[in-house]
């Protein structure tokens, strides 16, 4: 096989070895290379590129017997997909699209894990398109899920985001109450992994920060960034 011959191809690049895969029939193999062409590609910024290889995986996916190991590879690749629409643009259908199957996913497989980017890509999209008050509805729904799984990063992820949606609903009371439990909850060492979305306690500080301003504090609000 193509990869005995050409070991390090796996890693530097599995797009060529899922293509023959692929054209060979071995779907179940081929699926996880597109995954990793996928992640490899958006690492690299080259969104249309990995984009490309995600949907190639996804359109594999029916090819596969109904099973948990099936799902969890439909939601490796759909994860991944919303993410890179999302650095396209923050109000891509595309995003719906993708993270709304995988949020179903996610639950049945009780993944816990990956909830909070999926919750979050699917509120910010939700925001991004003007909808605020149906974006209170999502980060509302995340504090339940939280709550409810007992999800640590869910929970802080879903204060933050309830911060955001609340401050541009104009109920700054709300948001800087969200705030404050961004950053009674957030380690900076243990929650360092944020930084691969948008950092909890920075979209606290500043959507908190607006909000106590808002509420006729500038000087705590000058504080709090």
């Amino acid at each position: 096989m193509i990869d005995e011959l050409f070991p390090s191809i796996k890693t530097t690049e599995p797009e060529v070895l899922a293509h023959h895969l692929t054209s060979a029939g071995l779907n179940e193999d081929a699926i996880p290379l597109w995954q990793a062409a996928g992640e490899l590609a958006l690492k690299r910024m080259a969104l249309a590129e990995a984009i490309s290889h995600l949907d190639r995986g996804l359109e594999l996916i029916p090819t596969l017997p109904r099973s948990s190991q099936r799902d969890a590879s439909e939601l490796g690749l759909r994860r991944l997909l919303g993410r890179a629409w999302f650095v396209v643009t923050p109000a891509a259908p595309e995003i719906w699209s993708s993270l709304h199957p995988a949020l179903a996913l996610a639950k049945s497989l009780e993944r816990h894990d990956a909830l909070a980017p999926i919750f979050w890509g699917l509120t910010n999209n939700i925001w991004s398109q003007g909808r605020t008050a149906e974006s209170l509805g999502w980060a509302e729904e995340m504090l339940d899920v939280a709550k409810a799984t007992g999800n640590a990063d869910l929970l802080i992820t879903a204060h933050g985001q309830a911060c955001s949606c609340y401050c541009f609903a104009g109920e700054f009371t709300k948001a800087v109450e969200h705030a404050d439990r961004v950053l009674d909850l957030y380690d900076p060492e243990k929650h360092r992994h944020f930084a691969d979305l948008v950092d909890p306690q920075t979209a606290a500080g500043v959507y908190g920060s607006i909000s106590t301003w808002m509420l006729g504090y500038p000087d705590r609000a000058l504080r709090q960034q």
